[in-house]
């Protein structure tokens, strides 16, 4: 485990399930910053002083910039690559696309949202930390 509270960036367009996934990993001991859409999570990370320690990220996301635009954004600057990711998504894990991102490097896991339970998720980043 990290020392002090790992930082989450959850990036996720739908509301409930945003504050889901933030309440669920702040009551597990990780710190969580949470945002609606990728635009907003470079900007945090732009300007937040601590880098995230792991990425939730939701594949389709608003205002033109999907998940595989934000992970090819973030590979492009220096201070922000190599944060571990894990891709979420309404779609299934087997499309082209996803299964595509998948294969990146950063990429820890993809989650279909109708599979998985939201406590499986977390379980999964506790013990991606060793919790």
């Amino acid at each position: 485990m990290l020392e002090g509270s790992p930082i989450i960036l959850v990036v996720e367009d739908d509301l409930s399930l945003r504050e889901i996934y933030s309440k669920l990993l702040g009551h597990n001991g990780f710190e969580v910053i949470d945002v609606p859409d990728a635009a907003s999570a470079l900007q945090v990370m732009q300007r937040h002083e601590t880098r995230p320690h792991l990425i939730l990220l939701d594949y389709l996301l608003p205002d033109n910039m999907n998940a595989d635009m934000f992970v090819k954004n973030l590979s492009s600057q220096p201070s922000q690559e190599k944060i571990p990711i894990i891709l979420v998504s309404a779609l299934g894990t087997e499309t082209k696309e996803i299964a595509a991102l998948k294969s990146h490097p950063w990429v820890l896991a993809a989650f279909n949202k109708g599979d998985i339970t939201h406590q499986k998720i977390v379980d999964f980043v506790r013990a991606y930390f060793g919790a």
